[in-house]
């Protein structure tokens, strides 16, 4: 599992922790994932968030 796929878990299970259901959010979070690693990054930047 890479970093920010860790990472989104970790956000994932502390939002859930507080009520919160985010079945969309997840799926949104999870596909804009895959978009980071196709592109080869290993961290999320502003270059890419806005392109």
């Amino acid at each position: 599992m890479s970093a920010l796929r860790q990472a989104l878990a970790d956000y994932l299970a502390m939002c859930r922790a507080l009520g919160y259901q985010l079945v969309r959010s997840e799926k949104l979070l999870a596909q804009f994932l895959t978009y980071l690693e196709a592109q080869g990054e290993d961290y999320l930047t502003t270059k890419t968030a806005l392109d």
